[in-house]
């Protein structure tokens, strides 16, 4: 099997995270691993016995990596062909081997409830899958050289943190990223994130001024500034009269802002 090699209208195939998906497939919960977050596990957890949540919607899709490899050898082991990989909404079962364990970009906290919920005889999700690497099926490829190295590094990124509701992400979350990765904001891809377009330019100011930037950076490890965050709170931070003082005093303004418009 070889990935896609059509990108959407206006990108480069090794820019298109459609090139490199594999597909869809029902995979044993063993084969999945990677880090979650207590917090949202517990909530996906509360969220999957009440009957709230649902492994089999396109929505709750868990994503994650796979060799070409270990993806021909399951095929081959599980009898199918690559093609029955495309049907998203009834993926067929892939058979691994035992030793075979593909890392989450995804779902990693919804994929940690399913552990705990999940019946004996229903001990699998389904799983989005993109390539690892094309190393050792180099051949496959019409470009060698572009698929070497499998999914690229900004690509993973924007899998890992496209958040959505499975994720469970904050607003604060978004922003961070936002901030970390600033040279993202001419993408359309961080503007979906982003609940809308006023909220969008108030971000692109903070993050295209490194003093704003830079201060916000320094508070984000501090949770208990952000619990009443929301970006409309920015255009208080963005738009002052006062540049100079904007600059020197963005961290004490900001706090206080938080303190005096609690309900905002």
């Amino acid at each position: 099997m070889q990935p896609n090699t059509v990108a959407p209208e206006g990108e480069s195939p090794a820019d298109s995270l459609t090139n490199y998906l594999c597909g869809f497939a029902k995979i044993k919960l063993r084969h999945l691993s990677g880090e979650y977050r207590k917090k949202n596990m517990l909530r996906f957890k509360r969220a999957l016995v009440g009957g709230q949540c649902s492994l089999l919607d396109l929505e709750h899709y868990i994503t994650a990596l796979i060799d070409m490899n270990t993806l021909n050898k399951g095929l081959e082991k599980s009898g199918i062909n690559a093609s029955t990989l495309l049907d998203a909404i009834d993926p067929p079962h892939l058979s691994l081997e035992d030793a075979v364990v593909l890392a989450c970009l995804r779902g990693r906290d919804l994929l940690e409830a399913a552990r705990r919920v999940l019946p004996p005889g229903r001990r699998w999700v389904v799983v989005k899958l993109y390539v690892d690497s094309m190393s050792s099926h180099a051949s496959l490829s019409p470009s060698p050289n572009r698929y070497s190295e499998g999914l690229p590094v900004n690509l993973r990124t924007e899998i890992a943190e496209s958040f959505s509701y499975v994720d469970g992400v904050s607003n604060v979350e978004i922003f961070g990223s936002l901030l970390r990765d600033f040279s993202g904001m001419e993408s359309t891809f961080w503007r979906s994130r982003l609940p809308s377009d006023s909220d969008f330019q108030y971000v692109q100011r903070v993050a295209r001024t490194p003093e704003l930037r830079e201060s916000f950076m320094a508070l984000i490890p501090f949770p208990g500034l952000w619990s009443t965050f929301t970006f409309r709170k920015l255009e208080h931070v963005v738009s002052p009269r006062c540049d100079e003082v904007r600059r020197r005093h963005v961290p004490s303004l900001f706090i206080h802002y938080f303190d005096w418009n609690p309900a905002e």
